[in-house]
């Protein structure tokens, strides 16, 4: 698949909603809980987009973000893919709202300045941004602390989509070690780096369990922390933050998704293995399937 490629992009959008790193910058004020269930529904709606427009995997990340449709407030909104040389120092991709459509824009020949399968976390990172609803937040409206949040709460979302935990715990025996080895081969399956696989068996509990994971202590079915400093603090206090109460209100996802079907390609690995292919790990068996009351089924 070709994306367009601008080298002279304007930007004058109002809207700008990818999370430029901030050196460090913590959500002082907001949650430092992420809660699950809302990342879980907004997996959940993905999925069964996919499944109510008889998609199956494999198929390329970028053929999923070409032929997505968004609804905010009864408006259809089509992405676009861009890649460009105008991306802000230090950022990789970003996505934000231009007048009806969503653009999403990465380093152009991005392959060529990063390794191995790291766009597929890129590319689904701002995916996660459009599913989240936070491209429909202006970006002037938002604190340093909430666009390091949304950020967070983005990769969780990659997380729960690219490496659930049943099929990660799946590849491993019981008291097996987590060799380099071990490693290659679940960057193989999944089809993300290394890095992002030896973040989330942190991030699960499943190496590292001193740290047991990033479940809350008092929330572990609803929030997780997204530090290993916020979650020593609140277990200082022998209490959750009111911030991170406040989240476990915070279940809703407030946009839907659906994909004009009729210009899907569905990419082959053998024929396109220089394309990341990926939600290899979705599970769409009909058991699962159940279709958006409020999306249509054409688009066109």
């Amino acid at each position: 698949m070709k994306v367009a490629k601008h080298d002279n992009l304007p930007f004058n959008s109002p809207v700008v909603n990818d999370v430029i790193p901030t050196g460090g910058n913590k959500a002082i004020g907001y949650s430092s809980c992420v809660n699950i269930a809302k990342i879980k529904n907004a997996a959940a709606m993905l999925r069964d987009a996919l499944a109510s427009s008889s998609i199956t995997p494999p198929f390329s990340i970028e053929e999923v973000i070409r032929n997505l449709m968004v609804q905010k407030d009864g408006k259809w909104f089509p992405v676009e893919l861009i890649e460009t040389d105008l991306i802000p120092y230090r950022a990789e991709g970003l996505t934000f709202l231009d007048g009806d459509r969503i653009k999403i824009l990465i380093v152009k020949n991005y392959r060529k300045f990063f390794p191995g399968n790291r766009i597929v976390w890129t590319l689904t990172h701002e995916l996660s941004h459009i599913c989240l609803g936070h491209v429909f937040i202006k970006s002037s409206s938002l604190t340093p602390g909430e666009r390091w949040f949304f950020d967070k709460e983005a990769n969780k979302l990659v997380r729960e989509l690219l490496l659930p935990t049943p099929r990660l715990k799946a590849c491993i025996f019981e008291g097996e070690k987590i060799t380099p080895l071990k490693l290659h081969y679940f960057s193989s399956v999944f089809g993300v780096s290394r890095q992002a696989i030896r973040n989330a068996l942190k991030e699960y509990g499943i190496i590292d369990s001193l740290s047991k994971g990033c479940k809350c202590p008092f929330y572990p079915d609803i929030l997780e922390c997204l530090t290993r400093v916020a979650k020593q603090r609140c277990l200082q206090r022998k209490e959750p933050l009111k911030e991170c109460l406040a989240a476990t209100y915070d279940s809703e996802v407030n946009v839907s998704v659906q994909f004009s079907i009729k210009s899907f390609y569905i990419w082959s690995i053998q024929n396109n293995s220089h394309i990341p292919i990926v939600f290899k790990c979705f599970d769409l068996c009909p058991s699962e399937i159940s279709l958006l009351s409020n999306v249509r089924k054409y688009l066109r």
